[in-house]
């Protein structure tokens, strides 16, 4: 399979306290015949504020994965526990992997929540302009120490925002097309500490503002 050719290292990352998304992400894996290395996802304790400290935990846990592709200097496939795989996902995943590497690549979305213009550059790629969260996403082994050297590990601020505003606009960042194949699952959200229901409007979102190949 060329998803796991072009990434040698895939990895999820999972609070030990959620033994549920653990079971359910695993399964999604068996869709795809994956079998990802569990990253035990960091915590931070900010007492004054929980929220944020959720939230420097979330990008310490990325951060710590970049690290492991910086030290094995390949590319990686980072995965959050609550992926969900949706549509045509192994037949535009594969022809995806494949047109990608004859482009100059830096980060390969899955999916992401889509908030402004995307292009169609490939019948199974479209071109970023702005893509949150960060449930699904690869990084060239070439722009991992690029994007290490610019996500400060001390600043409450959610990564997906770091990428969307100081990444993505500015490096070669693709999603899949013309559909996306990742969501995130409705489950209960530790830094919301709510229920999240995402499913439905990052598919909406995704074909709002899709543009094809002519």
């Amino acid at each position: 399979m060329e998803l796991k050719k072009l990434f040698p290292l895939i990895v999820f990352i999972n609070l030990d306290s959620r033994k549920d998304r653990l079971v359910e992400s695993l399964e999604e894996f068996k869709k795809l015949n994956l079998n990802p290395t569990r990253v035990s996802a960091m915590t931070a304790s900010i007492p004054s504020n929980p929220a944020a400290g959720a939230v420097m935990g979330c990008t310490l846990s990325h951060i710590h994965c970049l690290e492991m592709a910086n030290e094995q200097n390949c590319n990686i496939l980072i995965f959050e526990d609550d992926i969900k795989f949706v549509n045509e996902y192994e037949e535009i995943i594969e022809k995806a992997c494949q047109q990608i590497q004859t482009l100059e690549w830096d980060m390969f979305y899955l999916g992401a929540n889509i908030l402004k213009p995307m292009t169609q550059v490939s019948p199974n790629l479209a071109r970023l302009s702005h893509g949150q969260s960060t449930h699904a996403y690869g990084v060239n082994r070439k722009f991992v120490k690029t994007l290490l050297g610019g996500i400060p590990n001390n600043v409450v601020y959610p990564l997906d925002l770091l990428y969307t505003n100081y990444v993505i606009p500015k490096f070669n960042c693709y999603i899949t097309a013309p559909k996306m194949v990742a969501v995130q699952r409705d489950s209960y959200s530790d830094i919301e500490k709510t229920q999240a229901n995402y499913e439905s409007y990052l598919e909406q979102r995704y074909y709002a503002n899709f543009t094809p190949m002519p």
